[in-house]
């Protein structure tokens, strides 16, 4: 077997293994498990028709990789792990694309049938995505997915954060509006709106005028009194990040979803506030 299939077929098979644990691909306002589990099957698929030459897998296997890199670089999935994929990605497209590495994949002594379940397979798993897709909506603004494994409930830098619990108390006790951020876990933009946004020194400034709280939707243990999971359903958030503003009796008074950046974010809560005869921007 030519060493390009070969190398390409073990590092979608590594990659599948990284899309079921959670890519940017499964990103908010997708239903995470359909997504994941779609295209680790449609991936792992690829691997294993390139493995048995089938005469379509050198195509499907450098369309594989090139989406890999795209949804590293498009989902902000930084870390190590992010990067060895999007590097292994673009070594195993290069591989399969050039001559040098071995004559394309066709086996034509192989039975057509194995062929035929192998592009099922992939075809199920792009199914299952697509479904996952479908399930939570489409939204704007690209929602974001996983990215490495950090606690959600982590502080963003020159913001103060509290729980949704001591946030509505001090809400209360100085007469402000709460500023919500729902954020999970696997959620690529909430993390890359914590390297960005939520730094941006006017957003910090600005957003002195109202309570910051953040909420880990994913999160069953209460904090105050009140577990993200049970905030996220009263609240009907099921993507994320998603940003709501809340007056001091829990009522929603505006709200936004996806990744802000500084104006966007600092746009809307002033047209919020200004609704609200707040004012206090």
């Amino acid at each position: 077997m030519p060493f390009g299939v070969f190398f390409a077929a073990l590092f979608l098979i590594a990659a599948s293994a990284w899309c079921a644990i959670g890519p940017a691909a499964a990103g908010s306002y997708m239903d995470p498990l359909l997504v994941r589990g779609g295209a680790a099957l449609a991936v792992l698929s690829v691997a294993a028709a390139l493995l048995t030459r089938r005469v379509w897998a050198r195509v499907a296997g450098i369309v594989c990789c090139v989406g890999l890199a795209a949804v590293v670089v498009t989902a902000a999935a930084g870390g190590v792990t992010g990067m060895l994929v999007l590097c292994g990605s673009i070594v195993a497209a290069v591989l399969l694309i050039v001559p040098a590495t071995g004559k394309s994949p066709v086996d034509d002594t192989r039975p057509a049938r194995r062929g035929g379940l192998l592009l099922g397979a992939g075809a199920a798993g792009l199914l299952l995505a697509g479904t996952g897709v479908l399930l939570g909506g489409g939204a704007p603004d690209g929602r974001g997915a996983r990215d490495s494994a950090l606690p959600a409930a982590s502080l963003a830098k020159r913001i103060y954060w509290s729980d949704f619990g001591k946030g509505l108390e001090k809400a209360r006790q100085a007469d402000k509006p709460m500023l919500v951020a729902f954020v999970t876990n696997w959620c690529g933009y909430c993390r890359k709106m914590d390297r960005t946004t939520w730094k941006d020194p006017s957003v910090v400034r600005e957003t002195s005028g109202v309570v910051t709280v953040r909420v880990d939707a994913d999160e069953t243990r209460e904090r105050g009194g009140f577990s993200g999971a049970e905030l996220a359903a009263r609240y009907g958030v099921s993507g994320y990040p998603a940003m709501l503003l809340i007056d001091t009796q829990g009522r929603v008074l505006a709200r936004t979803g996806g990744y802000q950046t500084a104006a966007q974010l600092l746009g809307w809560l002033d047209d919020a506030l200004r609704r609200d005869g707040a004012g206090r921007l």
